[in-house]
C-alpha cells in the first residue's frame, strides 16, 4: 500500500487515501502507523511536557481525521505535506487558545472572594497535580489513562486500541486508580474539597 519515495518520505497510495477518505478503520490505522512519528515530531516542535505531547498529538489525529474530506486522491504524493500543515496549524491553534485562557495565579484570589474564583484555581491546581502524576508514568500506563480517563473509552475499546486483553484493560484500570488514590498531591486536593462539601 505504501511505497517509499527516493528521498525516504512516506508515500500513500490513491487506494488507501480513499478508504481513509471514506471512513475505513483499517485504512486510519495503516495512516496512522505511517505518519505517527512525523505527526509527534511536528507536536514536539510546539510543547514540552510529555503531557501537553500527548494531548497536542491526540488533537492533530482528530483535525486530521475531521479534515480528510478535504483531500485529493489524484495528489496523493503531496499529502504527507499536506498532513504536517494540518499537523502544524492544530499545535498553533491550540498553542492560541491556551493564551486566550490565563490561568489564576493563587495568590490573586482572595480567602473572602468569589465561589467560582475559587473553584476555577482549585480545578487549575488539581489539573497541573494530575499531570504531574501522568508524566511519571510509562508509556503504557499514558496511554491507557488517555484513552481510559479523558477519551472514556471502554475496556473493549482500549483493549482493541492497545492489543492487549479486556483483562489486562480493566488490571491497568484497578492499578492506576489506585496509584491515584495513593498520590500525595491528589489526594490532597480531592480529599480536601471533599471535606469540604
Amino acid at each position: 500500500m505504501r511505497s517509499p519515495d527516493p528521498d525516504g518520505a512516506p508515500r500513500f497510495t490513491q487506494e488507501l487515501l480513499a478508504r481513509f477518505i471514506a471512513g475505513e478503520k483499517q485504512a486510519f490505522d495503516r495512516v496512522f502507523a505511517e505518519l505517527r512519528r512525523d505527526m509527534f515530531l511536528v507536536v514536539q516542535r510546539f510543547f514540552r511536557s510529555p503531557f501537553d505531547q500527548e494531548e497536542a498529538f491526540q488533537e492533530v489525529w482528530l483535525q486530521l481525521h475531521r479534515a480528510r474530506s478535504q483531500l485529493d486522491v489524484n495528489r496523493h504524493q503531496e499529502f504527507v505535506g499536506w498532513a504536517r500543515r494540518v499537523a502544524r496549524n492544530r499545535c498553533i491553534d491550540l498553542l492560541k487558545a491556551r493564551q486566550r485562557r490565563p490561568e489564576v495565579p493563587v495568590e490573586d484570589v482572595e480567602p473572602a472572594g468569589d465561589a467560582g474564583q475559587l473553584e476555577a484555581v482549585v480545578g487549575a491546581k488539581l489539573q497541573q497535580a494530575l499531570a504531574s502524576f501522568v508524566e511519571r508514568l510509562d508509556a503504557e500506563q499514558q496511554r491507557f489513562f488517555q484513552l481510559c480517563f479523558r477519551e472514556e473509552l471502554s475496556h473493549e475499546e482500549i483493549a482493541a486500541e492497545l492489543s492487549i486483553s479486556v483483562r489486562r484493560s480493566k488490571y491497568l484500570k484497578k492499578k492506576l486508580l489506585e496509584r491515584m488514590v495513593k498520590n500525595p498531591g491528589l489526594r490532597r486536593l480531592v480529599g480536601g474539597e471533599a471535606e469540604k462539601r
